[in-house]
């Protein structure tokens, strides 16, 4: 079965996706912009539009589109371990790791804070 082209992705998107905070009447008559990829900072439509992605995904991609490192990490997690629950008592390396960070970052802050509130 072949992909189905732009005009077909976008009437799918137009008949059967539910898009948050939409004039449904505008989209219907205007239709959906239609992503096709995206490479750092820049995102690309599908008439070859080369746009810049200055919500990075809705603030989910504020490192940038494409980064190798990134998706090799995840890889590497995604065959070790894709996700485990923190219930009863439970934890996982990233989990543990994520915490000691955070720690971290927060009392560096905190000490940070305190500097710029004591020297003024």
């Amino acid at each position: 079965m072949r992909p189905p082209d732009a005009a077909g992705l976008k009437a799918l998107d137009r008949d059967h996706y539910l898009h948050p905070s939409t004039d449904f009447k505008a989209l219907g008559d205007e239709g959906s912009r239609l992503i096709t990829a995206a490479n750092g900072i820049y995102i690309e439509d599908d008439g070859g539009r080369r746009l810049l992605d200055a919500m990075a995904g809705l603030w989910c991609v504020n490192l940038g589109h494409g980064r190798q490192e990134l998706v090799d990490t995840a890889s590497r997690q995604l065959q070790q371990l894709p996700y485990y629950n923190s219930f009863f008592n439970t934890t996982n390396p990233p989990a543990a790791a994520l915490a000691e960070t955070t720690r971290r970052l927060q009392a560096r802050g905190a000490a940070i804070t305190a500097t710029k509130e004591t020297s003024t």
